[in-house]
Formats: structure tokens, C-alpha cells, sequence
């Protein structure tokens, strides 16, 4: 579990707010005529972004992307209005200069990290190991949110039912030893030993080995289903304090150890998981006891970097995506809702926050694919954290790689023209994933003949427009903030046959299905002139990022190619035109589930990528069905 530290956040709060209050285009920015494709800055003074979009055809449209880029939580209010003009000026591209110091400075810690790294290469013990002990007693923390309170604390004493090469594999006492947790234990020692242990020693680091014994060990409990008083079921997880020398009972076991879900099955989900708590033994390891920088002092890892690094780490094996489907879904879903930077997920009530598990996830995904797999083993291998490990690891600013991983969330897989570093390479945005659909992430309309909206972002989190139909000569558009949200605006042009799609859901209530699940009349339209084939309907519970999130597979379901032309009585929306379907139930939901999104994934005839969205509120006393798109 990441400790509090405030200190780092606000410091890097207050920078930001210092650099929109102060920066003008003379110190900090060069400027320039942008190519049509390209990814245009722009400029932020006291919290507003105002510029002008010459018309060159009544069909223009371009991508805006308004972001935050403070760490705190916010939401942010913010604005963006669009109102014709008779002499626009032509956009400039408005680029912050990057601090010459800055930049060495941050090169010298990179030189002294890699010598570092290189002295302490790690040498595998060759003295005999002592066996583990055939019963062991665990603490675990069971009850209450106080971790220094021992009173919720609980005694598992654990039977060794497997011994492997590098691990330990404990089951809970009160389970019986059939031949399924026998199989339990087997799968789970065999995908240690073989795959997970060696492929982390490789690429990422090692764990301390605390207890001394050689092994590290696996408990499986059937408590993690019924944590704080049985309102809460985990997977698995590791606890930072097992890994401390002063850890003393029941605070900390003074084991290095992952604890497991006894209700796990053999199987790929089991081994994802394996593979995602073991990257965070070994994170908290290198961070804090390991000395790279003398001058800086041991730290676990932020939460958002932590939980970012192993869940790339999941990649490195490609067992399934049970533990990351439903999260990277959540967040394309309202991308605007979920912090990227979560110093401490557990003091900010979001350690079961899926959305922010998906930004975390696909921001780290874009940098490895830009820097390389080697950029995981630079951040597991440090005493830096957060913002600054990232920005000592790439090299880069934090805000540039911000900026380029929100384009990137866009672009990817969209059909449209898209440089190797607008790409997010190893998922794709725009496909199904685990069986959910992905349509990237949700979007609304502009109208740049006059239109105005109000909405709210999370800190470091994006609200994507796209506007359209702007009236001659040209459009300013001002989007504004209070200056702590450290806004940040960028612009792209679209191609303007680029379909748009709205999607409007009433409720039947003559017409309810027979297991009386609720049923809709669905309308989807195109408002742009250009034909799209619809691929795929689909519909889910939408999170709402509390730690009450628990299931990872409930309330979502799609609709294939072939069901999709038999509801609508065809898979093509005409260019300007309208479908309908009279009759749409939404199964696979559960009665706890109080909103929906239903989303609608395609492909214009040019090959862009077309979808729309509604979000559905299933509550009695509320029937309203909000489409994503005014146009």
C-alpha cells in the first residue's frame, strides 16, 4: 500500500498552477503553423485557451482534447464556448521550451541510476536454503480500515501443500486439501517457478527475501472474500508491511508473500494475477530497499505508477486480460471521470476504482511502446516515484507525455492518419477485448456555429469533443478553467466526411420482457453525410469508482454483426439517415446495477472508426436515457 505523501503532490500542484499563472509564448514557448494532420498545443494563460479556426468548407472538424493536468482530485468545472468571427487569426502551435536545466539534471540522474544499476547487479544465493516451516501462521488484516489497529487483525495458520524451486505455496487450514486446491496449488507453483520468477528476474528485479528461506510464498485463504466484514472480495494483493525488518506481528509477517483468493481456480486468470502481485513484491523491494540513490530515501511506489507497472507486467506473459478488460473498458467509457495520478489510491477511497486502473494501464502501455520494454525495469529499479520516475525515465516532461498519450488514446486503431507515437500498439482501442467491446474512448459534438457546454473533469483526466459545422470565415473557440485545474487544450483536424453518430434509448414500458428485464426502443443517427456499418452493440454497468466495485465480470453484454442487422433490420446507417430498433432487452445485468452505457461501435466508408454512446439510468424514480452527442 502506497504511504501518504503529500508533500510530493502539491509541490508538483503548485508548479503547474506557477507555469499557467506566469509562462507568456516569449519565455516558454516557440510558435508555428502546424501541418493539417498534426497535434496542435495550445496556449494557456490564467487558466484559458482561446483560438481561432479559420473555415476552409462548412464539413470541418477537428479533435479537441481538454485535460487537466493538476494531481489533485478535483473535478475541475470547466468551459468551452464556440462563436463565429468575421477575421481569425490562423492557429499557432504553441510549444513549451523545455528547462535546459531541467533537462541535465534530469539526464545526470539517469546516468547515476544505470551505474548504479549495473553495481548491484544481483547474484542468486548458492548456500543451502532452509526448508519453509510445514505449518506457519499469517496475520491478515480482515476488518476495519485502521492498519495499525491489531484488533482487526486475524490468525491463518497455513499448511505448506506445495514446495517449488522459488516458492511456497500455503493453504489456509480451515480448507480442505481436495484434489482441486491440490490443483490449485500445483498451477500456482508451476507458473512461479517456470515463467513469473525468471521473467521478472530478467526484466524486472528481485524481491527481498526477508524470511531468508529462499522461496517466496503464496497463501491462499478464503478470507479475501469476505474482507471488511464480508463487504469486500479481492483477488489477491500484497502488503507492503510483510517486506519491513520491524514489522512485527500482526502488522507485518516478515515474509515476503502474496495472499490469494482460495477461490481461485487453476487457469489463466489465476496465473494473471501471479504475475500482477508478484511485480508488486518485487516494486516495493527495489524502491525501498534498495539504495540506487544515496541522496534519496527509500519509498514505496505511488499507487497509479505501482499498479500501472503490474499490469504491464501481466503483459510480458499474456496469460489472459480477466484483470484488465473491465478496467480499461471503464475508463474508455468516461475517460473524463478518472485520475491518471493517485498518489495513494487507499487514502483517496479508490483502491477499487477500475477506471483509473484503465488510465494507469494505457498511459504506461503508450510508453512502453514508445521507449521500449526496458522503461519498466528503469522504473521498478529506483528510489525515485511518481511523476518524477516517469519523467527521469523517459527523459520527458510529464505534461508532453500527457498530451501525446491522450492523442494516442484517440487515434489508435480509429482508421485516421496517425504517427508511431500517436499509436497505443499492444491493445486495441476500437475492438473487443475479454468480450466487451472498446470503442474508444467516449466523445461529445461542438458545434462551432455557436455552441457552449459546462462539465466537469477529473484531476489529470480528459473531456474529447469533436467539433464541427463551423460558420463563415472562421470559429474562435475559448476554453477557460479555474488556473489550479492546470488546463491543457489541444487541437487536430479531422477529415471532414468523418461520420457522426448519436444514439438515443427510450424505455418500453408496454413491452418488458418475459424474465422482466427492461427493454428499449434504440435511434441511431448519422449526422454528417457518410454511410457507417455498425459491428457491434454492447452494454455494461458503468462503475462508479467507489471501493463498493467488486465483481470484474458482471452486468455486460454485446451483440454480434449478425444480431445487430436482425434487431435493426439492417447494419447500415445511410449517410444523414436514421435506424431504428423497436425492441432492444438488456440482459446480463443484475439488480444492483442502477446505470448502464450502451454503446454502438462501426466503421464509416472510409474505414474511421464511428460510435456513440447512452447512458442509461435503470433507478425507479429516474427514466432517463442521455445520449453522448448534442449536435
Amino acid at each position: 500500500m502506497a504511504q501518504w505523501r503529500p508533500t510530493a503532490l502539491f509541490v508538483w500542484c503548485a508548479l503547474a498552477i506557477w507555469l499557467s499563472l506566469t509562462a507568456t509564448p516569449a519565455d516558454l514557448a516557440s510558435h508555428e503553423s502546424p501541418a493539417p494532420s498534426d497535434l496542435v498545443p495550445i496556449a494557456v494563460h490564467d487558466g484559458v485557451a482561446e483560438f481561432d479556426l479559420p473555415t476552409t468548407g462548412r464539413r470541418d472538424q477537428f479533435l479537441l482534447i481538454v485535460s487537466s493536468l493538476c494531481p489533485q482530485n478535483g473535478p475541475f468545472a470547466m468551459n468551452v464556448r464556440a462563436e463565429p468571427v468575421s477575421d481569425p487569426v490562423p492557429l499557432r502551435r504553441h510549444q513549451p521550451a523545455v528547462d535546459p536545466v531541467w533537462s541535465e539534471q534530469i539526464e545526470q540522474r539517469r546516468r547515476e541510476l544505470e551505474r548504479s544499476r549495473r553495481a548491484m547487479t544481483a547474484v542468486p544465493k548458492t548456500a543451502d536454503r532452509p526448508r519453509p516451516p510445514a505449518e506457519q501462521t499469517f496475520w491478515l488484516m480482515v476488518r476495519g480500515d485502521d492498519f495499525f489497529d491489531q484488533k482487526n487483525y486475524e490468525a491463518v495458520r497455513g499448511r505448506l501443500v506445495k514446495l517449488g524451486e522459488h516458492c511456497a505455496v500455503y493453504l489456509d487450514a480451515e480448507c480442505s486439501l481436495d484434489e482441486t486446491k491440490s490443483k490449485l496449488a500445483e498451477d500456482a507453483a508451476t507458473t512461479f517457478d517456470r515463467d513469473v520468477f525468471p521473467t521478472a528476474v530478467k526484466k524486472l528485479g528481485r524481491h527481498r527475501d526477508i524470511d531468508g528461506n529462499g522461496r517466496f510464498t503464496l497463501l491462499f485463504t478464503p478470507w479475501l472474500g469476505r474482507l471488511a466484514g464480508g463487504a469486500t472480495s479481492l483477488g489477491g494483493f500484497v502488503r507492503g508491511s510483510d517486506f519491513y525488518d520491524d514489522g512485527e506481528p500482526p502488522i507485518g509477517n516478515r515474509c515476503d508473500m502474496m495472499y490469494l483468493n482460495a477461490s481461485l481456480t487453476p487457469g489463466p486468470h489465476l496465473r494473471t494475477l501471479i504475475a500482477h502481485e508478484y511485480t508488486h513484491a518485487i516494486t516495493i523491494s527495489e524502491h525501498v530497499f534498495t539504495q540506487y540513490l544515496p541522496n534519496k530515501c527509500g519509498a514505496e511506489e505511488e499507487s497509479w505508477l505501482d499498479e500501472a507497472i503490474a499490469h504491464l507486467a501481466e503483459n510480458l506473459h499474456g496469460y489472459s486480460w480477466s484483470n484488465l478488460d473491465y478496467r480499461i473498458s471503464g475508463f474508455l467509457n468516461s475517460p473524463e471521470s478518472y485520475r491518471l495520478v493517485v498518489e495513494d489510491y487507499y487514502a483517496a477511497d479508490l483502491w477499487r476504482g477500475h477506471g483509473n486502473r484503465g488510465a494507469t494501464y494505457l498511459f504506461l502501455r503508450w510508453c512502453v511502446d514508445q521507449f521500449g520494454e526496458s522503461l519498466l525495469r528503469d522504473l521498478v529499479q529506483t528510489n525515485l516515484c511518481g511523476i518524477e520516475n516517469v519523467e527521469t525515465s523517459t527523459g520527458r516532461p510529464f505534461a508532453e507525455l500527457y498530451r501525446a498519450w491522450s492523442a494516442a488514446v484517440f487515434l489508435s486503431q480509429s482508421g485516421l492518419e496517425a504517427r508511431r507515437d500517436e499509436v497505443v500498439r499492444h491493445v486495441s482501442l476500437r475492438g473487443s477485448l475479454g468480450g466487451r467491446v472498446l470503442a474508444g474512448p467516449q466523445h461529445e459534438y461542438l458545434n462551432l456555429s455557436g455552441d457552449s457546454r459546462q462539465f466537469p473533469v477529473a484531476g489529470t483526466s480528459t473531456k474529447y469533443f469533436i467539433a464541427h459545422s463551423p460558420a463563415q470565415p472562421g470559429t474562435r473557440v475559448r476554453v477557460s478553467a479555474s488556473p489550479d485545474a492546470a488546463l491543457q487544450v489541444s487541437i487536430r483536424a479531422l477529415p471532414d466526411s468523418l461520420a457522426r453518430l448519436e444514439l438515443k434509448a427510450t424505455r418500453v414500458e408496454s413491452s418488458v420482457a418475459d424474465d422482466g428485464l427492461p427493454c428499449f426502443q434504440v435511434q441511431l443517427v448519422e449526422h454528417n453525410g457518410t454511410p457507417v456499418t455498425i459491428e457491434r452493440v454492447a452494454w455494461e454497468r458503468i462503475m462508479d469508482g467507489s471501493n463498493r466495485e467488486t465483481h470484474r465480470g458482471a452486468g455486460f453484454a454485446s451483440l454480434s454483426a449478425n444480431e445487430v442487422k436482425d434487431l435493426f433490420e439492417t447494419n447500415v446507417v445511410p449517410a444523414g439517415g436514421t435506424i431504428n430498433c423497436p425492441r432492444l432487452k438488456l440482459d446480463a445485468i443484475s439488480p444492483s446495477d442502477d446505470r448502464l452505457v450502451l454503446k454502438i461501435s462501426g466503421r464509416d466508408s472510409a474505414g474511421n472508426a464511428a460510435a456513440a454512446w447512452c447512458t442509461i439510468d435503470l433507478r425507479p424514480s429516474s427514466l432517463a436515457e442521455r445520449p453522448n452527442a448534442k449536435q
